[in-house]
């Protein structure tokens, strides 16, 4: 049997079809299960022993293309078109490029989940559909959901899957000051996206105190992007004896720091999906993002929710280029006390 699946979005949407990818290979053990998703998403695929191939397609950020990214675009239109006809095909984002893909497949069955989208003369592409409800379901049950319904299976989507390198080299060489023997606390505290950040005197006011009350180590997990640097260093000055990665570890030395960590605290990122694929106990600071579909799945956390007027809404009416009022509703204090609670649980 061969089976493709296609999501064509960011890092954390591409760890959180895992448990699908997972389910796949627990039923089907002998299927070929190809996998086409972003350029700059495949780290978090590494290693991964569920999937047979992955393909790339143009990485989200349209800034950021290049003539390799159109390269990437051709060339898995083509292992997809050449190749050997696939048995199924699903659909997973929605996208106009996943649905020419889907057809390029000339799959037997074609999937997706047609609720609440208006496909119009795309449906004629499908000939499977999945009608789940995934409003206020997690991401995760989204996918699940789109390939188990047409396969039939009543089946429940299990934790996510990430393979950290064992080699501890690099992480030790990007953190001379930190002791990765004794316990340490994980922040990652930037985002891509402005309006998901909190504070930056908060953040180093809550290092202090997990410092002094907990004895714990501080480590800042930031990635290469130049303001996110700038923002953890920014953390750092204001507070002692904390050390930052400084973009310098890949993700999946990032999985293997979180997989030894005592704590993670971090705001609705790709970081905090993979502390959730680590089983690390995890803080998470959600703003407007719906916390029912993107919160850590299946790991011991807590949830830290600023007021949101937008999430009541259920419309964007702020700023998107600054902290939100959400995130900076958000208060020192109540950080703290689901932290204890997490740790004292």
């Amino acid at each position: 049997m061969r089976i493709l699946i296609i999501k064509l979005k960011h890092i954390g949407d591409t760890l959180l079809m895992t448990p699908t990818i997972r389910w796949l290979r627990k039923e089907y053990p002998d299927a070929i299960i190809d996998v086409v998703i972003r350029s700059g998403c495949e780290s978090v695929l590494a290693g991964n022993p569920d999937v047979s191939n992955i393909f790339l397609v143009a990485r989200p950020e349209t800034e950021k293309r290049s003539w390799r990214d159109t390269t990437e675009n051709i060339k898995t239109a083509l292992r997809i078109l050449i190749g050997p006809r696939y048995d199924y095909a699903f659909d997973l984002s929605n996208s106009d490029r996943a649905k020419q893909l889907v057809l390029l497949s000339r799959a037997r069955i074609r999937g997706i989940n047609e609720w609440n989208t208006m496909l119009g003369i795309k449906r004629k592409l499908f000939n499977a559909f999945s009608s789940f409800p995934w409003r206020e379901s997690h991401q995760v049950e989204k996918d699940f959901r789109t390939v188990a319904d047409i396969f039939g299976s009543q089946a429940e989507p299990g934790p996510l899957v990430m393979l950290p390198p064992a080699d501890t080299s690099a992480t030790e060489a990007a953190l001379p000051d930190i002791q990765l023997d004794k316990p340490y606390a994980v922040f990652h505290p930037t985002s891509r996206w402005r309006y998901k950040q909190w504070d930056q005197l908060r953040w180093s006011q809550l290092a202090a105190w997990l410092q002094n009350e907990r004895g714990l180590q501080i480590i800042l997990s930031v990635g290469p992007d130049a303001k996110e640097i700038e923002y953890a260093d920014g953390i750092k000055q204001a507070c002692n004896s904390v050390a930052s990665t400084g973009g310098r570890l890949a993700l999946p030395r990032i999985a293997a720091l979180l997989q030894n960590a005592h704590l993670f605290v971090g705001v609705d990122t790709a970081v905090m999906h993979i502390s959730a694929a680590m089983q690390t106990p995890t803080v998470a600071l959600f703003g407007a993002n719906n916390e029912r579909n993107w919160r850590p799945w299946m790991c011991h956390h807590r949830l830290v929710l600023g007021v949101c007027s937008c999430k009541r809404n259920k419309k964007m009416i702020c700023d998107k280029s600054r902290i939100l009022p959400c995130m900076d509703s958000i208060s020192v204090e109540q950080v703290i006390e689901n932290i204890e609670m997490l740790l004292d649980d």
